[in-house]
């Protein structure tokens, strides 16, 4: 979970380390775009940890990434004053969005100790 935050974070940052300073719009458009397909590579936990194919992934992770953004649009700043700041939003974001997929796609966990951690992480937010 730690390796798909910091891509998250990574894409935040890079809107507004590169001079950008991304309307929320534009921001929200990005992680929209960006956390279904980081999330929905063949290593990472969201397909190891769960039976779905790669586009039942990328559903799923869409709809808890735009339940996300609505749960946090409000709070999000129209203008993000630094690469930190955005990074925060996406790392919180990105949580958000991961521990709605676990939710969803709870039936769908694959048995295994390994699996049952992460899920287990996932809730507690780690």
């Amino acid at each position: 979970m730690k390796k798909i935050i910091m891509t998250i974070g990574m894409i935040s940052i890079s809107t507004v380390s590169l001079g950008q300073e991304p309307t929320k719009d534009t921001w929200l458009a990005l992680m929209r775009a960006g956390l279904p397909s980081a999330f929905c590579t063949s290593e990472q936990i969201f397909r190891q940890c769960f039976s779905v194919s790669e586009s039942q992934c990328k559903m799923t992770a869409t709809e808890a990434t735009d339940a996300c953004i609505k749960q946090y649009e409000r709070r999000i700043p129209e203008r993000f004053n630094s690469a930190k700041e955005a990074g925060d939003w996406g790392s919180e974001l990105g949580m958000c969005a991961g521990n709605a997929y676990g939710f969803i796609l709870k039936k769908q966990e694959i048995n295994s100790i390994k699996c049952k951690e992460v899920t287990l992480n996932l809730l507690k937010g780690k």
